[in-house]
């Protein structure tokens, strides 16, 4: 069984080391989004809208394997 999963990489990350991120996501086969001029937070701050549209289609997907 596998569980479906999402990412947003921060390409300007100064804590978490972006290739990290992504070989991460990768490892867990998750939907990747990446925002490569935000920074540790920048996805949720500086593209919001994005983000916000990364977590519906993660409720939607879910919401489908539910039924």
């Amino acid at each position: 069984q596998t569980s479906p999963s999402w990412y947003q990489v921060a390409g300007a990350d100064r804590m978490s080391d972006p290739a990290q991120e992504r070989f991460m996501a990768g490892r867990v086969g998750a939907t990747t989004i990446e925002f490569p001029t935000a920074s540790h937070v920048g996805g949720i701050t500086l593209h919001s809208k994005a983000f916000v549209r990364l977590i519906e289609r993660a409720v939607e997907a879910t919401a489908e394997s539910q039924q």
